[in-house]
């Protein structure tokens, strides 16, 4: 199963130290190079770019070698290459949060997950209280809309109840 993500997932997982439930719950990850720049960046959190300049042995950088045209030009370059990515490796999944990007993913057939959905399921294996893991998200400047956030409550609750 091929998995790519984009910047934001892998940036509020790392500097919420739960990376290794990301390896737990995908195996390995495709990253886009322009992800991996971003991650590297001097503007990154340091544990981000000391991640990004050792990344793990399950953990790939790949370049999308094709590129959609009819993208909108408002994404940004690590949205557009994951995008692409995607498409030509015929990806099982994509990790992105920025709504523009989803967008434009599920409009061409990606199927797409977010840092909510990865943070509850990492808070089932790691036996995290999700709230927590909410509240630090939000420290770190992740914002969603309460529609949102009710809905992945949900969804937690239900898996949860499903694994008693």
């Amino acid at each position: 199963m091929i998995v790519i993500a984009d910047t934001s997932p892998l940036n509020y997982f790392l500097q919420l130290g739960l990376i290794p439930e990301l390896e737990i719950i995908f195996g390995e990850l495709v990253i886009p190079e322009a992800v991996h720049k971003e991650l590297a960046d001097s503007a990154s959190p340091n544990e981000v770019r000391t991640w990004a300049l050792r990344l793990p042995q399950w953990v790939r950088v790949h370049r999308a070698r094709t590129a959609d045209p009819t993208l909108p030009p408002n994404l940004g370059a690590g949205e557009t290459e994951a995008i692409n990515l995607a498409l030509e490796l015929n990806a099982a999944r994509l990790l992105i949060d920025d709504l523009p990007g989803r967008r434009a993913a599920q409009q061409r057939g990606i199927p797409v997950t977010g840092t909510l959905t990865i943070a509850w399921q990492a808070a089932l294996i790691s036996n995290l209280d999700f709230e927590v893991l909410l509240d630090r998200l939000h420290s770190l400047g992740f914002r969603a809309s309460e529609e949102v956030i009710a809905r992945v409550r949900r969804e937690y609750n239900l898996a949860r109840a499903e694994r008693k």
